[in-house]
């Protein structure tokens, strides 16, 4: 009885626990992330410049939205807000990962003098960006807010 009764117990508390447990960590994803920053080989197809390849599965709804119509007036993305960069870079800087809630973390990197803060929140069991937040030297703040702000702006 008392056999059944800690099976019992044990099953219904790994059924409790949140789906976002057993995925992937918030470290694993910016690993995975950071490593498509790495150089292609000479082989591979070019990279394609569309929204939607740019946030790829990487982003959260709301943001893959905002970078897929950030070019559509004046203000263009001039730059790669993930990578904090024009060009390709030899993966991303990151210095450190840690949770800020229970489905909600962030990574920070750094490059030189800048210092941003890639923001993930956990989507469908899966984690995604949410947000950059530009920290140094510049201290631009919540990036898809700025975006958002410029495209409302010019839509006027």
């Amino acid at each position: 009885m008392r056999f059944r009764l800690a099976l019992f117990c044990g099953a219904f508390a790994l059924a409790a626990l949140p789906a976002f447990a057993a995925s992937e960590t918030p470290e694993a994803f910016m690993k995975r992330f950071s490593d498509t920053y790495l150089p292609a080989p000479p082989d591979a197809p070019a990279p394609s410049t569309e929204a939607d390849d740019f946030c790829g599965d990487f982003c959260e709804p709301d943001l893959k939205a905002i970078v897929a119509h950030a070019n559509d007036h004046d203000y263009v993305m001039e730059y790669d807000p993930f990578c904090s960069c024009q060009d390709v870079v030899d993966g991303l800087p990151v210095e450190a990962v840690k949770a800020t809630g229970p489905d909600t973390a962030e990574a920070t990197l750094h490059r030189d003098e800048t210092i941003w803060v890639i923001v993930l929140k956990q989507h469908d069991g899966a984690w995604k960006i949410a947000d950059v937040i530009e920290k140094a030297p510049y201290d631009n703040g919540s990036w898809k807010a700025r975006i958002s702000e410029l495209m409302a702006a010019a839509a006027k």
